[in-house]
């Protein structure tokens, strides 16, 4: 929907419900997708991103993306988002993550559940993990569950909803040299090569 979210803007109670299957075909290497935006230096709060019967998004490219970024709400965060959710199937061959591709900012109480994360890249530069692929930031109070009921499971057995890929991925961060705190991924984890179920590597 935006380009960029600048300083000082305020993103508030935005619904976005994805009705039909969305095929986002490139050729290039360095891109940086965000189904809200691809990059948020304001406030992004109380809103939303929803898939209508599943209905999947689609980014690939058709030359190696170690260096982009794919994700629902930003690929680069540097400002805050609070009190927001994704539940959408979301496909690449590029890093992705069901919230933020890159997170120098604040995530506070959001999360990603009941849909389903794939990296489909053949290299092994290229990340998947459920909130943030890299966090320098902060997040806070935030998950990601597989669950789709609204009770909530303690622990989902389901294997609809996964985070998979060829390479390496983690069920929340990737990368993480900030602060994470009161976080849990409760969401079955498919790598081609290793996996870690809540941080791969933590500085």
């Amino acid at each position: 929907m935006f380009a960029k979210v600048s300083a000082q803007t305020v993103l508030k109670n935005i619904s976005i419900k994805i009705a039909s299957d969305v095929n986002l075909n490139l050729s290039s290497s360095d891109f940086n997708v965000g189904l809200l935006t691809a990059e948020n230096e304001g406030v992004i709060t109380n809103c939303s991103i929803k898939a209508i019967a599943n209905a999947p998004v689609s980014v690939l490219s058709t030359q190696e993306a170690a260096s982009s970024y794919v994700a629902a709400i930003a690929a680069s965060n540097s400002g805050f988002i609070t009190n927001s959710q994704v539940s959408v199937n979301i496909k690449t061959n590029a890093n992705l993550a069901g919230l933020v591709g890159q997170n120098s900012g604040l995530i506070a109480s959001s999360y990603y559940k009941g849909a389903s994360l794939e990296n489909t890249t053949g290299t092994i530069n290229e990340y998947v993990a459920g909130i943030a692929v890299v966090n320098s930031g902060r997040i806070y109070t935030s998950y990601v569950s597989g669950d789709t009921s609204s009770a909530g499971q303690v622990y989902y057995a389901g294997t609809a909803n996964a985070l998979t890929s060829s390479n390496n991925l983690a069920g929340f961060v990737y990368s993480n040299s900030g602060e994470i705190a009161d976080c849990y991924s409760n969401i079955k984890i498919n790598s081609g090569a290793y996996a870690a179920g809540f941080v791969f590597e933590n500085s």
